[in-house]
């Protein structure tokens, strides 16, 4: 009975594990939606942010919210290279523009640098990067993204850990 515990922990902790991150913002709102899933079925994290003055609330359920310093949100010391162990399959982004001659210029530029850019990250056949602009009728400024990517749960613990010693200093 041991012997499959300790199978069981060495495969989920060993074994790439797949999280879906959803991230929506609306202008008109002022609201960033966030959602990670687990296997694109168990939600692991969710809630929104809300930008107060100079600092940021994080709503994680209807009663609890955890409150970010507008100062402190530089001292979260993630480095480019820390993020090369996650393995990243599907990246979507979809960013909607009111139809406002401000926006034009803007939603074009995004779309062209967009356009270029996807197939040079694109480094694997399985990664599939794509980058909408849609000029909607709506007078605020939306944006919607999706992340699917892998990593396993050792590696993202150790993670966890390095930032967090790299915070304390």
């Amino acid at each position: 009975m041991a012997v499959y515990v300790v199978s069981g922990i060495l495969f989920i902790l060993f074994f790439p594990s797949v999280f879906d991150v959803y991230i929506y913002f609306d202008k008109k709102s002022g609201r960033l939606n966030l959602a990670v899933y687990f296997y694109g079925v168990i939600k692991v994290l969710g809630g929104f942010v809300e930008k107060d003055k100079k600092d940021y609330i994080f709503h994680y359920s209807n009663k609890r919210a955890k409150l970010f310093k507008g100062n402190d949100m530089g001292k979260f010391k993630l480095k480019l290279k820390d993020l090369k162990m996650f393995e990243v399959f599907i990246s979507r982004l979809y960013i909607s523009f009111p139809f406002d001659i401000n926006y034009v210029n803007v939603a074009s530029i995004v779309t062209v640098s967009s356009n270029f850019i996807c197939p040079l990250i694109k480094g694997a056949d399985f990664v599939d990067l794509k980058s909408t602009v849609i000029m909607g009728r709506d007078d605020s400024l939306k944006a919607y993204y999706k992340l699917r990517f892998a990593i396993n749960i050792f590696l993202l613990v150790l993670l966890l850990i390095k930032v967090w010693v790299r915070n304390e200093k």
